[in-house]
């Protein structure tokens, strides 16, 4: 299980007003929490335990050997 929290969308910030700009509601939470599993019959932890170090953030693949920009 890879757990990654992040910012919530901005909507969920300034959702709390009505399209006349008066406050109708109030900010509950600004970060959402997701969880990815992952199952396999193969071992992956070693290859999952960088993703899972670094927050579930993962370096963009290198394009192939090639491959226009």
């Amino acid at each position: 299980t890879i757990e990654r929290d992040f910012k919530r969308y901005v909507g969920a910030q300034i959702g709390i007003y009505n399209p006349s700009g008066e406050k109708v509601g109030r900010v509950s939470h600004i970060r959402n929490k997701e969880f990815l599993y992952v199952a396999s019959r193969e071992d992956l932890s070693a290859a999952l335990r960088p993703i899972a170090a670094s927050g579930g953030r993962r370096a963009p693949a290198a394009p192939a050997a090639g491959a226009k920009r």
